[in-house]
């Protein structure tokens, strides 16, 4: 199964959710997930590599996405360069069994998420979802009327959101994921992981 992630704004943790979508699909027994690292500066890389430098082992490998992927693998989760253009954005649809697109809350990367998505028109709905991501922690509401928004606007959307957490920061210096660490605001991080993980998995079990 072939999992792209990819995003029409920079900012939006399109890497984070790449790594943690990885994760994810690497707890299901049998699986061998791979990441492949199409971004320019290789993020999700260098940090796979500071974690092997930490001794952190997380469930999944991380290549260099101009190489070609491990053997063997039964899934691979692509972190495609941003803002890709309309023969970047066809190919990537033609290619992957399912699309994760993340975007922040701010008006600037929704206007960029609709409008581009109306260049999925044959793309049925079954086959991508949109992330809210970096929502504002309570007593904000900016998240909940986010995604009311979406909702409204027929944009597929994951039911679960990714809250802004300083937790990414650690786990980014450190090259691990938020379930690996300690602290309330990594366990809330991770639950969020895990929600989106059971939503994608139920998604894609056609394309298994």
């Amino acid at each position: 199964m072939i999992i792209v992630v990819l995003s029409f704004k920079g900012g939006v943790s399109k890497t984070i959710t790449a790594i943690h979508v990885a994760e994810s699909l690497s707890h299901h027994k049998g699986r061998k997930v791979v990441l492949g690292d199409g971004d320019a500066i290789r993020t999700a890389l260098n940090w796979y590599k500071r974690g092997l430098a930490s001794d952190h082992k997380v469930g999944f490998t991380v290549f260099d996405g101009d190489e070609q992927p491990p053997a063997g693998f039964t899934d691979l989760v692509i972190d495609t360069p941003g803002n890709p253009d309309e023969e970047e954005l066809a190919q990537l649809t033609d290619f992957a069994d399912f699309l994760i697109i993340p975007t922040s809350c701010s008006p600037a990367a929704i206007e960029a998420t609709i409008q581009t998505l109306t260049q999925f028109k044959e793309l049925n709905s079954d086959r991508y979802r949109v992330l809210l991501s970096l929502v504002p922690p309570r007593p904000s509401r900016r998240g909940e009327r986010v995604q009311q928004a979406l909702v409204e606007a027929n944009i597929p959307t994951f039911t679960q959101t990714i809250q802004r957490r300083d937790c990414y920061l650690d786990a980014e210096l450190t090259g691990c994921t938020v379930a690996m660490l300690p602290g309330k605001a990594a366990v809330g991080a991770a639950v969020e992981w895990k929600a989106v993980g059971a939503e994608l998995w139920k998604l894609t079990k056609s394309r298994r």
